[in-house]
């Protein structure tokens, strides 16, 4: 073959010989040592690290994270509270030092009284307090010759109670006895009162006292009765407010109170007693150190 030949054949031949030595030379087709390519293995085939997550690392940053149980999605293990740690908040707040109240009683206490005075004579009353802020009771009496015992439902809702401060409002009705004989001219009829009042109490030692204020609806005589047929009273709105205190402990004490335009006067016995409360059992001693709270020792 001629010269000519030989420049035609030449990169024809070097070519054929570059691919005869890819092919019979290891080292081009895996490195040396090493197993199966990763870019050569096939998804699924349980060979790549970067395709199969059989080693059990975490592929994100959700699977890192450790989650609430039963909290499901992205993010759920920070939007829902621990449960243990609710229940921990609101019996720290239960058993959080408070003064022994003459208006509001604890979480968890029932509270029995007996108060004379007037224009009730005597009432029997009983109450029990909710969540440290309301109190939820009853009072009632029987005088001899009525028919029926006068009752009236008492509440009170304490806005706030600290260490030494509690304001709050309150609820309740004047327990009336029946109507005297009247005088010549003088119209008979039963008195009513209903009485909505805000109360600022202060406490200190075994001592709380405050005032009260607000709304007295109450009947009054007519000061002119036109129509025989008329109602001998009229029932007017006035400012209506009053003062009261407390001496004693958690567990019992003595109070009094009086309260006008509509005049309501009484001095009461009261005993606690614990059905369900968070605070700790006992009180039924003074602590000896002024300003008292409790809620952690037993006294």
């Amino acid at each position: 073959m001629g010269a000519r030949g030989l420049r035609f054949n030449a990169p024809v031949t070097a070519l054929l010989l570059a691919c005869a030595l890819t092919s019979a030379s290891p080292a081009a087709a895996s490195p040396a040592g090493s197993g199966t390519s990763p870019a050569a293995s096939p998804a699924g085939s349980g060979t790549s690290p970067a395709a199969s997550p059989a080693s059990g690392a975490p592929t994100s940053p959700d699977e890192r994270r450790p989650s609430a149980p039963g909290a499901t999605g992205r993010g759920a293990s920070r939007r829902q509270p621990s449960r243990p740690h609710a229940r921990a908040a609101r019996l720290a707040y239960l058993t959080r030092p408070v003064p022994a109240s003459a208006r509001y009683l604890d979480h968890g206490v029932l509270g029995v009284a007996l108060a004379g005075g007037v224009p009730h004579g005597y009432r029997l009353a009983l109450g029990l307090g909710l969540f440290d802020h309301l109190t939820l009771g009853v009072t009632a009496r029987w005088l001899p010759g009525e028919r029926a015992p006068a009752w009236s439902p008492v509440v009170r809702l304490a806005f706030w109670r600290g260490r030494q401060w509690e304001v709050g409002a309150s609820y309740h009705r004047s327990l009336y006895g029946p109507p005297a004989p009247a005088a010549d001219g003088e119209p008979v009829f039963r008195k009513d009162a209903h009485w909505v009042l805000g109360a600022l109490t202060v406490a200190g030692w075994w001592v709380s006292a405050g005032f009260e204020l607000g709304l007295a609806r109450g009947r009054e005589a007519r000061a002119v009765l036109g129509d025989p047929g008329e109602r001998p009273y009229v029932v007017r709105n006035r400012l209506g407010g009053g003062l009261h205190a407390r001496i004693g402990t958690r567990r019992f004490g003595l109070s009094a109170r009086v309260l006008w335009p509509y005049l309501e006067a009484e001095v009461a016995f009261d005993v606690r007693f614990g059905l369900f409360e968070r605070r700790p059992r006992g009180g039924w001693r003074p602590d000896r150190t002024p300003g008292v709270t409790y809620g952690r020792a037993q006294y």
